[in-house]
């Protein structure tokens, strides 16, 4: 490749540096977008500055650092130009006011004397009211056992309810490695009020579990503390006969969430794991088919695929490394499921959760086709966030403009992308262009490269200068082997040069590729 079709591909991958797949930075309700370069407090939006958007950015992205005024200087100046310190603190005192008027209860930015400023920590719940799942709000609702049945149960249901609410929190805490003072202290009092209703029941039986559970809490943090998985199993075990015995008492299973809400299917033996993960899916607007076991979930999506079901938005799959080799069918029937959803159209996300965290490891599942690998121990809350994402950075819905005067390609394309999930629009005339842009607003652009009237090199220079389209990712098409034209396309703004005869599926996963799509 020549220095300067290098140079020029260098260029446009950085203009793409806008649309990585980078999620939303937040603290507590306080939530920052990259990608659309937006700041929401609760529900309102705030109205910054560049330079206030851009230090509240770096806080948020270096969030366990003391930065000082120089660190802050070279992050959002130019090197040519060094401000004043002054106009640093000036910055920072107009942002911490914005965050108050807006409602914020505390000072984001504290004041390290003789060091710098940094992030405040945030608070556990019962401070402000925040998640104790890592020690950082993801903008997720933790595990929710009990609520749903409040209002519709007897009395001693509701209670019944409440307590196994308050074990559940205290037990996904003390897995995630962190449980408060105030959390075991309410957990022990549900534990011993949910023993008592228990012992006067008729399900005086299962008060012993409940006293197992009660006093493992109570030994958290010390040497008689038993594991973590111990006490989620004879809490999984309480679960299942309360809800066996009062089906009202079972946690929303899903249903009643739209057929349209995103679809995941969890495939996996991890009884703990589930029982955090799929009422954290719920409660976020997902639905979940959850099966133990890989063949199963081949089976099903065979059967979706024969009856056109609907298919998964995406998998959530574990595999344990540790106890097997891949002579064993568990892993094997695992790998299989993973290059089925690798090869369907348009391919289906999936996350591995895997016991253990090896480069090769990662290597096989990358090669199989997985999007993401995670390592125990996790995060429920991270997990649940990744599917939301996942979900918001899928084909579906993307929209696709197609302008060519080529009659092949315009009317050859659509059955296939739209396959894929994508809306597709075509145009043969140039010259209604930007009247179709304006009301299509697409996600990506394809143009021919020559056209009647105006070429595609021409449009691309005119996008590039438009503040509302610069960023848009733009495809060109031909079928002119001159290596030249590379450079050209480049130079004037174009993301990617495909040639004719296109081959369909190479251009999805081109598309896929500009859109910065997981699948």
């Amino acid at each position: 490749m020549e220095g300067e079709e290098l140079a020029v591909r260098i260029r446009a991958l950085l203009r793409r540096l806008n649309y990585d797949f980078v999620p939303i930075l937040s603290w507590g309700d306080l939530q920052l977008n990259p990608a659309g370069c937006e700041v929401v407090y609760g529900d309102q939006s705030l109205g910054l500055t560049s330079k206030e958007y851009l230090l509240l950015e770096l806080f948020l992205r270096h969030s366990q650092e003391v930065l000082t005024v120089e660190d802050i200087i070279d992050h959002l100046w130019p090197s040519n130009e060094y401000p004043a310190i002054a106009t640093v603190r000036s910055h920072l005192r107009r942002l911490r006011h914005k965050l108050k008027t807006a409602g914020f209860p505390s000072d984001l930015i504290t004041t390290v004397r003789g060091q710098g400023y940094c992030l405040k920590p945030l608070p556990t719940e019962g401070e402000d009211g925040f998640d104790l799942y890592g020690g950082q709000n993801h903008g997720l609702t933790p595990p929710d056992y009990g609520m749903e049945w409040l209002g519709r149960t007897s009395p001693d249901q509701s209670i019944q309810a409440e307590s196994l609410k308050e074990l559940n929190e205290a037990i996904a805490g003390i897995n995630h490695g962190y449980l408060s003072k105030e959390h075991q202290l309410n957990a022990i009092i549900a534990g011993q009020i949910l023993t008592l209703h228990l012992s006067k029941s008729k399900l005086s039986d299962l008060s012993q579990i409940a006293i197992d559970i009660t006093e493992a809490i109570q030994h958290y943090g010390t040497d008689a503390a038993p594991p973590g998985e111990f006490i989620a199993s004879k809490f999984i075990t309480l679960y299942q006969a309360l809800t066996a015995t009062h089906p009202e008492l079972s946690h929303d299973d899903g249903t009643s969430l739209p057929t349209t809400a995103p679809l995941w299917a969890m495939v996996s033996q991890d009884q703990t794991l589930m029982a955090q993960l799929v009422p954290m899916a719920h409660g976020q607007g997902l639905r979940t088919k959850v099966m133990a076991d890989p063949s199963i979930a081949q089976d099903w999506l065979k059967s979706c695929l024969l009856y056109q079901d609907t298919l998964p938005d995406g998998l959530i799959l574990t595999i344990s490394f540790s106890d097997n080799n891949f002579r064993f069918p568990s892993v094997q029937e695992s790998l299989t499921l993973i290059t089925q959803c690798k090869h369907l159209i348009p391919p289906i996300p999936v996350i591995v959760i895997a016991d253990r965290d090896r480069w090769e490891d990662r290597l096989l599942i990358a090669d199989y086709g997985a999007t993401f690998y995670l390592a125990k121990p996790i995060n429920p809350t991270q997990v649940i966030k990744l599917c939301q994402q996942t979900t918001h950075h899928a084909p579906s819905n993307k929209k696709i403009m197609v302008v060519d005067n080529d009659w092949d390609i315009v009317g050859a394309l659509p059955p296939f992308l739209e396959s894929w999930g994508f809306k597709l629009t075509t145009l043969d005339d140039v010259r209604q262009f930007w009247q179709v842009l304006d009301a299509i607003e697409p996600d990506l652009l394809i143009l021919g490269l020559v056209m009647a009237h105006q070429n595609g090199l021409e449009l691309c220079k005119l996008l590039r200068t438009h503040p509302r389209w610069f960023k848009l990712p733009i495809l060109l098409l031909t079928d002119n082997e001159d290596r030249s034209i590379v450079a050209d396309v480049f130079t004037s703004g174009g993301n990617d040069l495909i040639h004719k005869p296109i081959l369909p599926h190479h251009l999805a996963h081109r598309i896929v590729s500009h859109l910065n799509l997981r699948v």
